[in-house]
């Protein structure tokens, strides 16, 4: 049972970690929701600590077994108490905080219960190094009661959701609220079995009810950096909080090939060295996923050449926008991704252009326009200097301004001729006019809000 233990640790260090983190890093309008947050998760990680060294305390530990056994019970109802506490101010319902006030009450006087008359709980401690120690529990009104609590909880917890999630609230607090009944209503019917029914029997599964808080935590997680569930300030905390999720997911991974071989096999096989490597192994692959995606977005947008990712495009707009513009290296990307033979920008006396091209930015002008309220026409067509020849390079095609906040034109887009089949449209040059005005930001991003 050592390895699990090991486990054990790991998640309630990753699950107070993300207590300290959300209460040091949420806002004030929120603390009150993040104290509540706090005193559920330093519940469980207090619950799952007692939880390690109680099944590895040794045969010799009879003074200290008795007050590791009163703050495994005492942590897990202030864990609970916790939840309805964070439900009832998530939900700011005026009954709700009146439930959890009581609950908490409750709570309480289980707790000094427990201190005051362990007898209640339990009649004797057995620790045995051959068959593993347990507390052997009293089967009367305390321990079902105890038991009936926990069940309160749980109700109270998912029916103060329910009830929000029924006054049909907007999209982005019904999808933290399905990830919070989700989550954490996963690791409550676990924790419930094998914390207070299985141990009926013995001990030697308990340790699986503080390893589900895993599930808790990364729903927590998921729900705080998807859905803004509390928000969290600084910077450093932001990547603790993103370290410590990568951190919970690999261990989520580790933790159910554990348990898998030991309902599968009686036993598991893996040794700490396996699972340490699986745990390294998933958490690298966590971390580059993020930079796989981008590789498979780009390729994808590369080679759907009847089809404009602009969803992709856009992002890579912003990013340019966010650091110094590389203008040869934007239109490049562009000319790539938009599908176009030849892009280019021109910006007061110089062209910069996705290849090189024979000409520059003042042997450009806008000549006159025929037939506009044709589909492929409704754009400039490109003229030069000396005469009306459309220019054979790469068959160009158009060119649209860049224009800033007062629509004062500050540059020129070029485009040649695009690589898919037929005429573009309507819906093809929408498309573009939005893109263009990102552009006119990444280029100018002073001044540059649109482009025509």
């Amino acid at each position: 049972m050592q390895l699990a233990s090991v486990l054990v640790v790991i998640v309630a260090t990753l699950t107070l970690l993300m207590g300290i983190t959300v209460l040091f890093g949420s806002k004030i309008n929120k603390k009150a929701l993040s104290i509540w947050f706090f005193v559920a998760v330093a519940g469980a990680s207090l619950w799952a600590y007692s939880v390690t060294v109680f099944l590895n305390l040794p045969e010799g530990a009879v003074a200290i077994a008795p007050w590791i056994t009163a703050v495994m019970y005492i942590s897990a109802l202030i864990m609970a108490g916790g939840m309805v506490g964070f439900a009832a101010k998530f939900t700011d319902f005026k009954k709700g905080r009146t439930l959890a006030i009581s609950l908490a009450a409750v709570g309480a006087a289980f707790c000094i219960a427990i201190i005051a008359v362990p007898d209640l709980l339990y009649t004797n401690i057995t620790l045995s190094e051959l068959y593993g120690n347990v507390v052997n529990l009293r089967l009367g009104w305390f321990y079902f009661a105890y038991i009936f609590y926990f069940v309160v909880t749980i109700v109270a917890y998912g029916m103060l959701l329910l009830t929000k999630l029924m006054s049909r609230p907007p999209t982005l607090v019904k999808n933290t609220i399905l990830v919070l009944l989700v989550g954490p209503g996963v690791c409550a019917l676990t924790a419930f079995c094998f914390g207070l029914i299985v141990p009926l029997n013995g001990y030697d599964l308990i340790w699986i009810g503080p390893l589900s808080i895993g599930v808790a935590v990364m729903a927590f997680y998921y729900a705080i950096l998807r859905y803004r569930l509390i928000l969290i300030q600084t910077v450093w905390l932001k990547m603790l909080s993103y370290a410590t999720l990568i951190a919970t997911m690999s261990l989520a991974y580790v933790v159910l090939l554990f348990v898998l071989s030991i309902l599968l096999f009686r036993h598991s096989y893996l040794s700490l060295e396996s699972l340490i490597l699986n745990f390294i192994m998933t958490a690298t692959l966590l971390l580059i996923m993020p930079w796989l995606s981008e590789l498979m977005e780009n390729v994808r947008s590369l080679l759907s050449i009847n089809v404009v990712d602009v969803g992709y495009i856009v992002k890579r707009l912003n990013r340019f926008r966010a650091g110094k513009v590389n203008l040869e290296e934007l239109t490049v990307f562009l000319a790539d991704h938009l599908h176009f033979s030849y892009i280019g920008i021109a910006i007061g006396d110089k062209l910069y252009g996705s290849k090189e091209v024979e000409f520059g930015a003042k042997d450009i002008e806008i000549g006159a326009i025929e037939n506009k309220s044709a589909p492929d026409q409704i754009w400039q067509i490109l003229k030069n200097k000396e005469g009306d020849r459309i220019l054979e390079f790469e068959e160009l095609r158009a060119i649209v301004d860049l224009r800033d906040v007062d629509g004062q034109t500050f540059g020129r887009i070029i485009f040649g001729a695009p690589h898919r089949e037929g005429q573009f449209g309507e819906e093809d040059f929408s498309q573009l006019e939005m893109i263009i005005g990102l552009v006119a930001l990444a280029v100018n991003p002073k001044k540059g809000r649109r482009a025509s």
